[in-house]
């Protein structure tokens, strides 16, 4: 919806044929995602890089033995698996994203669309006990005029107003979508 918004459809089933390569930025806001969600698999799909100079042979050689030890991670260096748990311990601790963060996370969904019958997909970040939808993004800036453009350019009203009815079609009891 968001490329067919800014671009045409045939730009949107163009990236569904052939996604992008994941950006640094788009590997790390995975990585707090996971954090925040998922802690237990965070451990398994992401591991600290020690810092390693990779200009000399022996760091190179070190990586290498890390990416042969797990080969199925994705290692992360020191400063930026530091900064997911970090980030994650700041929402934890949190008092009001720890309340809206209780409940079942990462749950996939499908639906038809009220008015179209098509079929609609969405993940749930978290379906809060307190009858919210959450999701969880990662940001730069989270000041409100630095949220405003962020929700408008990823499209984010788009997805509320999406998984709010998907939520409603599959009889799930939430009446807000938030974003922590």
């Amino acid at each position: 919806l968001k490329i067919m918004r800014d671009r045409s459809p045939a730009h949107a089933r163009q990236y569904m044929l052939t996604p992008p390569e994941p950006t640094p930025a788009m590997v790390l806001g995975q990585a707090i995602h996971m954090a925040i969600l998922q802690p237990d698999l965070f451990r398994r799909h992401y591991v600290r890089r020690p810092d390693l100079d990779l200009r000399t042979k022996a760091g190179r050689e070190a990586l290498e033995a890390l990416q042969a030890e797990y080969p199925c991670a994705t290692i992360l260096p020191a400063e930026q698996y530091d900064t997911c748990l970090a980030i994650r311990d700041a929402v934890h601790s949190h008092p009001y994203a720890r309340k809206l963060l209780r409940g079942q996370t990462e749950l996939s969904a499908v639906w038809r669309d009220p008015w179209y019958g098509v079929t609609c997909k969405g993940r749930f970040d978290c379906l809060s006990s307190l009858g919210v939808v959450v999701d969880v993004k990662s940001v730069a800036d989270a000041s409100p005029r630095a949220m405003q453009r962020f929700i408008y350019s990823y499209g984010t009203y788009l997805q509320a107003a999406h998984y709010m009815i998907g939520a409603k079609q599959l009889d799930v009891p939430a009446d807000h979508f938030v974003v922590v």
